[in-house]
C-alpha cells in the first residue's frame, strides 16, 4: 500500500485557500511542529516550519517561529529523519 499523503486546507492572508501537504509532524525539546508544503507551488525546494499549540477546542494552531535558532533545530531535525527530500542550502 502506498503512503498517502495528508492535505491539510489553510486560508492565507489575503483570505485564499491552500491546499498544503504535510511532510513531517515532530516533536522536539517537548514541543510540537509540523513541516508543510504548498501542493501548488512550483518550488518543491520550499517548506514551511510551524510550532503546533491547541486552543481551547483542541483545535491545531500554527504559530510561526520567531527565534531562528528554534526553526533551524527543527529543520536540522527534520533533514536528519526525513529520507525522501535530497536537501542543498540555499545561498
Amino acid at each position: 500500500m502506498a503512503d498517502e499523503k495528508e492535505i491539510i486546507s489553510l486560508e492565507d492572508d489575503e483570505g485564499n485557500v491552500v491546499d498544503m501537504e504535510v511532510l513531517d509532524r515532530l516533536q522536539l525539546n517537548g514541543r510540537d511542529y509540523i513541516v508543510i508544503h504548498e501542493v501548488e507551488d512550483e518550488d518543491e525546494d520550499s517548506v514551511m516550519i510551524y510550532r503546533l499549540e491547541r486552543d481551547e477546542e483542541d483545535s491545531e494552531l500554527f504559530e510561526p517561529i520567531e527565534d531562528e535558532d528554534e526553526l533551524d533545530e527543527v529543520f536540522y531535525l527534520f533533514q536528519a529523519v526525513d529520507e525522501h527530500y535530497e536537501f542543498t542550502d540555499a545561498e
